[in-house]
């Protein structure tokens, strides 16, 4: 383990990919980007490319993992994600950085990148995520559309019974399914602004409302 955390190539994984990774998160925060396939596919990639890129690479790939998920774990701390999400986007991303670490490794077969251990290169692939994150995030934002989801359950009662009684309900105390137990938002209580057609309501939850 001290000759994995001395080597080179490890140390530097680790910087690179806090850079990169730091770098979206950063922008997440700010709401500079969109969780899109920018956010998820390019920058992941990106990394990979600039990890295949380093002249020493004998632990590279290990510290880019184990750094992406640290990092990714970290988010959770200012709630930014939850933890199922955060498992969901590690499944995600480290795929994507292999893939980025093998097409480093294909083009240098062919001569038309060279190996480097200067950081000051190896930071450059970030630049196609730094341009579409932002640009893909204002071009959207006025092509924004609502997606409707509907369930349905069918209840033995009037429809004026059961408007009665979820309407406005002050506790929601029931068994959670698994989801719920793994940091999903969880429902507390609704409140109806007023009893007539088309009031406002509105359902409160652990993690928003």
């Amino acid at each position: 383990m001290n000759a994995i955390l001395k080597d080179k190539s490890f140390q530097i994984s680790i910087i690179l990919t806090t850079i990169f990774i730091g770098t979206g998160i950063a922008f997440l925060f700010f709401g500079l980007v969109d969780y899109s396939w920018v956010l998820f596919g390019l920058l992941p990639i990106v990394l990979g490319v600039a990890i295949g890129t380093m002249k020493v690479r004998k632990y590279a790939l290990w510290g880019a993992i184990i750094t992406t998920i640290i990092l990714l774990l970290a988010i959770y701390i200012p709630g930014l994600s939850g933890v199922i999400c955060i498992i969901m986007a590690i499944g995600l991303i480290v795929p994507f950085i292999f893939l980025g670490y093998v097409i480093a490794r294909l083009v240098k077969r062919y001569s038309l990148i060279k190996e480097t251990n200067r950081l000051s290169v190896l930071v450059l692939p970030i630049l196609p995520f730094l341009l579409m994150a932002p640009t893909e995030h204002f071009l959207k934002k006025d092509k924004e559309i609502v997606i409707e989801v509907k369930t349905e359950k069918i209840l033995n009662y009037t429809p004026e019974q059961v408007f009665d009684a979820i309407k406005s309900v002050d506790t929601l105390d029931a068994e959670k399914p698994f989801l719920l137990k793994i940091d999903l938002p969880i429902p507390t209580k609704c409140i109806l602004e007023k009893e007539e057609v088309g009031a406002l309501r509105t359902c409160y939850f652990k993690a928003g409302r």
